[in-house]
């Protein structure tokens, strides 16, 4: 047997809100299935925390994006002071396979396992 919806919310509104929520609503089957659905999604705790983390993720994410790039953009000058010093046989063979080579290798995999453990974030945060 099917439930009946014998109660209702009246809600006053300005024209603008109304027009707004109209055009939200266009995409649902009706405005009440419209407004049950945000009162659901709204409501629900978890979903609640989850648009209210999205700003702050975001924002974290970018300060990372920023400071990975700075670090990438370091790295990149010192290849090339390195390649200059390799070039005119100033810096030894062996200084780059033995100590840079390595730095830079667990630079690059720190630097990813960041990128993973951001992108893994990003979807948490943004799955519906």
């Amino acid at each position: 047997m099917k439930k009946l919806k014998t109660h209702s919310i009246k809600v006053r509104m300005t024209e603008k809100e109304m027009a707004f929520h109209l055009k939200q609503a266009a995409s649902y089957t009706s405005m009440s299935h419209y407004v049950r659905s945000a009162l659901k999604e709204y409501s629900h705790p978890d979903l609640k925390l989850q648009h209210e983390l999205i700003p702050q993720i975001g924002e974290f994410y970018q300060k990372v994006h920023n400071e990975l790039s700075w670090a990438g953009g370091n790295l990149n000058q010192a290849m090339k002071r390195t390649n200059e010093l390799a070039a005119v046989h100033l810096l030894s063979p062996s200084y780059v396979l033995e100590v840079l080579e390595p730095a830079i290798l667990e630079t690059k995999e720190a630097i990813n396992q960041i990128q993973k453990r951001l992108d893994v974030l990003a979807r948490i945060v943004t799955k519906p």
